[in-house]
């Protein structure tokens, strides 16, 4: 299925794969044009991706402690934990591969633990990647730059070793399905003590069981806020295992860079421009 979304001058097409393909790949995402904002602000979520960028020029990230990452031909990201500002030249052209993080192990060799609050150069990881990078230069299509990722990717799997890890994702199910769930629920649901449940969660999703269970928090604020245009505080700080509504503020800060009543505020300014956030077009890509 293929979705199209103008913000800002950018043409964003996304692709969502059918199996195959679908079990190791997200979505394939390319954004092209001509940026009417020098920026935008990503959110947290829970993901491992490859980011070729197609431009001449680099892009910068500037995370919201400081970190600052210079994104060249291509880069390999993982979950973030907090929000950042992508700095981007005003021709953008770039082509985004969206991988379940289990599975970005046992196609690259890669531990998805690595790479979480991490972007790492992929030209000098593996030459593969710098491989790919040129075909797609030369392809003129997004249909022909989508053949060539899929075909890349089908190989990838084709001489993987992937095995699942059914414990780690009967805990990512357990949480998908009870964002709140107690480490206690999950050890007698699942039927191993809490230890071995933290390291194959871990295994399998590159991050720990309360990060995960932050993200998910984190992310039914945003749509909260984004649907409603009000978040009753008391309340969702006492269903979603804030301590108290201060809590619940310290998070959402630490995750967009701004309050709650500050992001409504945004929302409401113009709910078709600005600052869009990618990561709630499909929200919880998880």
């Amino acid at each position: 299925m293929i979705i199209k979304q103008h913000l800002q001058g950018i043409d964003y097409t996304f692709y969502l794969p059918t199996e195959p393909l679908s079990k190791f790949v997200r979505m394939f995402i390319e954004a092209s044009g001509s940026s009417t904002l020098p920026m935008i602000r990503n959110y947290p979520v829970h993901k491992s991706e490859i980011v070729f960028n197609l431009n001449s020029e680099p892009i910068t990230a500037v995370r919201g402690d400081g970190i600052e990452n210079t994104l060249t031909r291509s880069v390999l990201r993982g979950s973030v934990s907090v929000w950042e500002d992508i700095h981007h030249p005003k021709q953008t052209d770039c082509m985004i591969i969206s991988f379940h993080p289990e599975v970005f192990h046992s196609l690259f060799q890669i531990p998805s633990s690595e790479l979480t609050d991490q972007s790492i150069d992929g030209n000098l990881h593996k030459r593969e990647f710098d491989e790919i990078w040129h075909q797609l230069i030369e392809a003129k299509s997004f249909q022909a730059r989508l053949q060539i990722a899929e075909k890349w990717i089908l190989n990838k799997i084709k001489h993987s070793a992937y095995k699942q890890n059914n414990i780690g994702l009967s805990v990512k199910e357990k949480c998908d399905n009870t964002p709140n769930i107690t480490l206690k629920q999950l050890e007698k649901e699942i039927g191993y003590g809490r230890q071995h449940l933290f390291d194959e969660f871990k295994k399998h999703t590159g991050i720990s069981i309360k990060k995960y269970q932050e993200l998910l928090r984190f992310q039914m604020m945003m749509q909260t806020l984004k649907t409603n245009g009000i978040i009753d505080g008391i309340t969702f700080a006492h269903e979603n295992d804030f301590y108290d509504q201060a809590h619940m503020i310290k998070t959402f800060k630490k995750f967009t860079g701004k309050t709650p009543t500050e992001m409504k505020e945004f929302f409401m300014l113009d709910k078709n421009s600005n600052e869009k956030n990618l990561n709630l077009i499909f929200e919880n890509r998880t």
